[in-house]
Parts: structure tokens; sequence; C-alpha cells
């Protein structure tokens, strides 16, 4: 029902959606990248600011539930634009094409991440999955005169259609067999001995099939590498962290309340898991272009993060909050560095994706080979760093849930996984044959400030993790209505 908290449970999509809306009419007035890049910002923080607001679990008719879990999940997500954001206008400063409209999409893209998270109904999900979606599209295939982005864009386009009917067919089943689209519904005749049979088996699989496309899970994994490699590096950031963030966390809230329902289900995430640790380790280690690499590593980091999910209860929970905002910081500081070190060219800016571009990188720019040393190591669960930490938590979770087989794999991956991050730190600290020469950004300040702020929080949570997790705690122990 209606009462005092409920406009302020909603401020923040409530302020990106109008910030989308003047952002338009402000470049329909006059175009001008350094206002709407400013504009962008300053809507960002006024959204993570007004989350404040947000002072118990409140429930929107059905259709959203804000608890803590939620609120934690937008306010990662708007830290994390904010930092693409920054990044995406040194990108896009030299670029030949209109660069205004790319901050509605993604202050769109933004608004139906946010939403997802709450979302607490089959269609208010879907309506914010389509939103983030076609936001996406667009986003991936911006820069319309370099062909790769065009063609990474289609074959999002494609497969994201083909997974979303597939999606859509599997929640009607669910429906059909239980007659309600809330998942609060849904919690109440699973508690009460909901049947499990088998249209009901079938609709949850055909969820699970089109959750893990847009988790690039194995095997629905094969748009990864070239979307990575074909969108613009601050896209690629939002797809690898805000877009499959927002959808584990529906897939927790999902399954949370209709239970694991059979032990198949289970076993279903169980493969999907070890599928995907091992797949994706073993595929990074064939790639020379560094973002496919960063790609098949995101599939790999999705495979540990359902090992979290698959332990579920509050041990696993807490996991994978954690162990999720490792891999954005991780994620945002790679992407972010390859937009930084790009070129502008006629046809849009032209990245350095090669592993042999990055040789050296230390005797030219050494803050940045640092950076970059650091979140190749997080990624590997060296100690010292937050995805270490990260890991760990993983690691405790499938062991206290006794799922011994994920725990070996995770392990055993996590090893192969060392091989080709250590390679990319080798290459960063080599002496260059010949002298690479790299671009002189004159919006170095802004950029290095957010980067001296990942690497800070890379080693505070890899060093001190209590913070974050006592964070975690208290936002996930809020009340939820």
């Amino acid at each position: 029902m209606w009462h005092q908290h409920l406009l302020p449970a909603l401020f923040p999509q409530i302020i990106l959606a109008a910030a989308s809306v003047l952002c338009l009419l402000l470049i329909a007035w006059k175009r001008n990248h350094a206002v709407v890049h400013l504009f962008t910002l300053l809507s960002l923080i006024l959204a993570l600011a007004s989350l404040g607001k947000i002072y118990d679990a409140t429930a929107v008719d059905g259709l959203f539930v804000i608890d803590g879990l939620g609120v934690f999940v937008e306010g990662v997500i708007l830290i994390a634009v904010f930092f693409i954001t920054i990044f995406s206008y040194p990108y896009f400063f030299q670029s030949q094409i209109e660069k205004e409209e790319y901050y509605v999409l993604l202050l769109l893209a933004t608004l139906g991440a946010t939403s997802m998270v709450i979302s607490n109904h089959f269609v208010s999900f879907f309506l914010s999955l389509e939103i983030l979606s076609v936001s996406l599209y667009t986003l991936i295939a911006y820069p319309k005169k370099m062909s790769a982005s065009v063609e990474a864009g289609v074959k999002y386009l494609i497969l994201a259609a083909v997974s979303s009917a597939v999606l859509v067919f599997g929640l009607g089943l669910i429906y059909v067999q239980t007659g309600q689209m809330s998942l609060a519904e849904l919690g109440k005749l699973a508690t009460g001995g909901i049947g499990a049979n088998i249209w009901m088996i079938v609709g949850l699989g055909l969820v699970i099939a089109g959750l893990g496309f847009k988790l690039a899970l194995v095997p629905f994994h094969l748009w990864t590498p070239d979307v990575y490699a074909g969108a613009p590096a601050p896209t690629s950031a939002f797809v690898a962290t805000i877009s499959k963030g927002s959808v584990f966390v529906f897939l927790w809230r999902l399954f949370s309340s209709v239970g694991t329902m059979s032990h198949a289900v289970q076993l279903i995430f169980v493969v999907i898991a070890i599928a995907s640790m091992l797949i994706g380790n073993w595929l990074a280690l064939l790639q020379q272009n560094l973002k496919r690499l960063l790609a098949y590593s995101s599939i790999a980091n999705l495979g540990y993060l359902i090992v979290a999910f698959v332990a579920s209860g509050e041990t696993g929970l807490h996991a994978a909050m954690f162990f999720l905002v490792a891999y954005f910081i991780c994620m945002l500081g790679a992407f972010g560095i390859i937009s930084f070190l790009s070129e502008p060219a006629e046809s849009g800016q032209q990245e350095r994706l090669s592993l042999s571009s990055y040789t050296g990188l230390f005797w030219q720019k050494p803050g940045l080979a640092v950076l970059l040393a650091l979140i190749m190591l997080s990624l590997a669960g060296i100690p010292l760093t937050a995805g270490f930490i990260g890991k760990f938590y993983v690691l405790l979770s499938g062991v206290y849930s006794t799922q011994w087989l994920l725990v070996i794999v995770l392990i055993l991956s996590s090893v192969i996984g060392l091989f080709y991050y250590l390679r990319v730190v080798i290459q960063l600290f080599s002496r260059p044959e010949t002298p690479v020469s790299y671009p002189a950004s004159p919006y170095a300040v802004s950029t290095g400030l957010a980067f001296l702020v990942l690497f800070i929080l890379l080693i505070w949570f890899g060093v001190a993790p209590g913070h974050l997790m006592d964070q975690i705690s208290q936002m996930v122990h809020m009340i939820k209505g």
C-alpha cells in the first residue's frame, strides 16, 4: 500500500528517469558534450544520495521490494556507472560522432538495472530487463562507423531477443502452474509445499537458460567475447559488471522464493558453475586480445559467483555480494585503462586490444601498469587483494554447504586462471623491443583520481575486508516488507 515511505523508496528510479528526459531536452536546446557529461555525473550523485532516504523495506504494490539487498546493489550500480561515465568522457571526446545521446542511453540502462534489483514480480522484472537490454543494443553499436561495434550490437540484439523469448516462456509456464507472478506469493506457495511437477521444472529450466544468457554462463556464453571486443570499452565495462550484477540479484530473489524445487534444478546449477569455471579459464588461456581475455575471465568469475548461489543461505549471499563488489572494481579498472589508452581514429576510437600493445607499459605509464597488474592479481585471487578475499568467501560458502565438487573445481580453475593473468602482468613489466607511444590525455586528472580510488579499494578490501562485510551484513539484515 501507499504510505509515507513509498516515494523515497523509488527516488533513485524517479531521478534517473527524470534525468534521462532532462538530458534529452538539454541536447535539443544545445549540444555540449562537457555539459551533458557533467549533468549525468550530477544525476548519478543525486540518485546515490537519495538512497539515504530509504528508511525501511517497502513493497510497492507487489511490483518492487525495497529491502537491504536491493538498496546495497543499487548503490554499487550507481557508483559503478559514475566511474563508467568518468571514463566515457575522454574516450568519446575526440570522436567525430555525436556523443551526447550516449549519456541518455547510459542513464536509461542504469534505470533498468536499478529497477531490476528491486523487482519482486515477473512484470516489473521483464520491463526492467527490456529497458536495460534495448539501451545496451544501442550503447554497444554506438560508434556507428565502426563495423566491429555494429556487428557486436546486432549479435547481441538477435541473441538477447531469443533469450528473452525463452525466458518469458519459462516465466509463463511457472505462472500456469502456480497462478502467481509475484515472487512474494511464490514464496508462500513454496512454504506451503508447491508441487514440483514436470512443467514447473521445464519452466525453471527455461528461466535458467534465459538468465544464463544474460549472465554469460556456459553454454550460453558464445556472444560474450565478440560483444566485449566490438563494443566501446566503457560499454564493455557496463555489460561486464552492471548488466550481470542486476540479473544475478533477480536470479537470487527468484530461487530464494520458489526454493530449489528439486535436486534436478540444483544439479543444473552445479553443472553450469563447473562448466563456466573450467571453460571460461581454459579459453582465456588462448587469447592474445585483452578484451576477449577479460570476456572469458568474466565467464569464469560468474561461475565462481554461482558457487555462492548454490550454497545459498546467509553465508552464500554475503559471499556473493562481496565477490560481486571485488569483481566490479576489477572490471571497471581494466576497461577504464583500455578506454584511457585508446586513440582517436576516423571511424571512432582505436583501442589497444592485443596483449603485445601493452608490453612495457610500466616504463611509459607506471601508475596505470601497477593498477592493471593489481587488477590481474586480484582476478587471479592473489592475497592482499579484494579478489582473494572474494574468492575465499565463495570457497567458504561452498565448504559450509558441503558442495565439495564445486570447491575442488573452483580451486583447480583458479590455478588455470593464474597462468593467463600472470602473462598479462609479465607483458606490462617487460622491456619493449621498440618504444611504444601512448596518447597524452588532457583529461588525465579526473580519470587519474578514478583510477586511484579503484586502486585504494582493491587494496583496502583485500587487507581490511571487515568494513565492507559489515556493511553487507547490515544491509542484508534489513527488515523485509
